[in-house]
């Protein structure tokens, strides 16, 4: 078991904030929101954790994430058109998944250039 419990102050320091916060009844644990992972109250392991891949990844989906919006349909204030959908669609979806979707069609058109499938 650690030795160090978890202190409020971590709360309010600039690599924590934000992300950080008590386990309740357990004064050796801290919960990271961004991962949702409970860690070990020991500054080394906190510093470490914010600097992972997996959470400076997450922390990136979650502040890059905007707000999900509904598509827009007949009878709002403009008529739909396609640069609306188009617009609403790339708001919605991470540059991630676009990214993986272009690589998905163009080994599909890969395999139809090679293979002269139609």
């Amino acid at each position: 078991m650690p030795k160090r419990k978890f202190r409020e102050q971590w709360l309010q320091e600039e690599n924590f904030r934000g992300w950080l916060r008590k386990v309740d009844g357990d004064d050796y644990s801290a919960f990271c929101n961004v991962c949702k992972s409970t860690l070990v109250t020991e500054v080394s392991t906190l510093k470490r954790h914010s600097s992972s891949r997996r959470h400076t990844e997450g922390l990136a989906r979650q502040t890059a994430a905007p707000a999900a919006q509904p598509p827009p349909r007949d009878g709002d204030d403009d008529s739909v058109t396609l640069a609306k959908i188009r617009e609403w669609y790339t708001a919605q979806v991470s540059a991630a998944q676009r990214q993986h979707w272009l690589r998905v069609y163009l080994d599909k058109q890969i395999w139809q250039h090679c293979f002269h499938l139609t």
